[in-house]
């Protein structure tokens, strides 16, 4: 009985949506709670369902960050005042290739710094996680062991990335060795 009801009333809606449209000839909307997304077209009593566009692509656009490094002091004997201040000023991270993971959308970026730490490339805009990859120069004194997951799958920090102001200078931390079995007695 309901089956019958239900098909009787889209019947009746049909003929008069139909009957209203007989002496026009632009589309006419419907006036319903989804009338944003239907419309009848003239001579036609078949509803026309506008679909939401897909999610538009985020775009790129040229980004160029200089990228430091500080570091722990991770040595055996008591560490200078000297020591730990040369350890606490940034320097450049020249050749090696960190991994920027951006949240909203998930796209990584592998980007390798120059000799002058700085990385040219384009990237969508968001809020990115930065990773080291095994890729970091061994020249530099990080202390960094590439064979160490703990260290791979550590976010270093967070860097925002907006077309419409200057990045600023992205500055990682080296830890001391988390793998060292030695490091994390003492």
């Amino acid at each position: 009985m309901q089956k019958v009801f239900i098909l009787a009333v889209i019947s009746v809606w049909m003929i008069s949506c139909s009957e209203s449209t007989e002496a026009k000839t632009d589309s006419v909307a419907v006036d319903s709670p989804i009338a944003d997304t239907v419309a009848i077209v003239p001579d036609s009593i078949t509803p026309v369902v506008e679909m939401p566009a897909e999610t538009t692509p985020l775009v790129e656009f040229p980004v160029q960050l200089k990228v430091l490094y500080t570091s722990n002091y991770c040595g055996g004997a008591r560490p200078s005042e000297e020591m730990i201040a040369e350890k606490a000023t940034p320097k450049l991270l020249t050749s090696s290739t960190l991994k920027f993971k951006n949240h909203f959308s998930g796209t990584e970026y592998f980007l390798t710094t120059d000799a002058n730490g700085i990385v040219s490339t384009k990237m969508e805009e968001g809020k990115y996680d930065v990773f080291l990859t095994k890729d970091i120069s061994s020249g530099l004194s990080t202390g960094f062991d590439p064979k160490c997951s703990l260290w791979l799958n550590q976010v270093l920090c967070q860097v925002k990335i907006k077309p419409d102001f200057r990045t600023p200078d992205v500055t990682i931390h080296f830890i001391c060795n988390p793998c060292n079995q030695e490091m994390k007695r003492q």
